[in-house]
């Protein structure tokens, strides 16, 4: 794949280039990330991510959250398969109120993002490629946890 077909524009976001998916835990460390073309669905990059992390066996996930934009009936049922198969429960953070507002759950995704952009190196998307991309993003996370182990 080259660097063409890995970017894109998302009209309704207004976003130029990738989006990065991650799943992250309550505490906001990264579990899962996937980079695609801003083109490419929220929802499908939720499923990859989440079958990326599945893929290699991991047993200790129970509950997800996502957003009410992830409430489609395709979606709901791969959730329903997922929860037989894994005993995955998938629950859609319902919006509350007009305006500006602090979702609940939803501000754990944030600060990793938030965290992870205080990386110089992720705040400019400058590789060629997603897996290279994916790759800093884990590498931003371990710099998170270095930096925590030593305080």
């Amino acid at each position: 794949m080259g660097f063409d077909e890995d970017v894109g524009f998302d009209g309704n976001k207004q976003i130029q280039g990738r989006k990065r998916p991650t799943r992250v835990d309550t505490l906001g460390l990264l579990l899962a990330v996937v980079v695609t073309a801003a083109h490419v669905e929220d929802r499908r990059g939720f499923v990859t991510c989440l079958e990326r992390y599945l893929s290699r066996r991991a047993r200790r996930l129970r509950k997800i959250w996502v957003d009410q934009g992830d409430d489609a009936q395709w979606l709901k049922d791969w959730a329903a398969a997922l929860q037989q198969r894994h005993k995955i429960d998938v629950e859609v953070v319902e919006r509350q109120g007009q305006g500006l507002q602090v979702e609940p759950q939803r501000w754990k995704v944030e600060r990793t993002f938030s965290w992870m952009c205080n990386d110089r190196r992720k705040s400019r998307d400058d590789e060629a490629l997603t897996c290279n991309s994916e790759a800093m993003i884990q590498i931003s996370t371990i710099r998170i946890l270095v930096k925590r182990l030593i305080q």
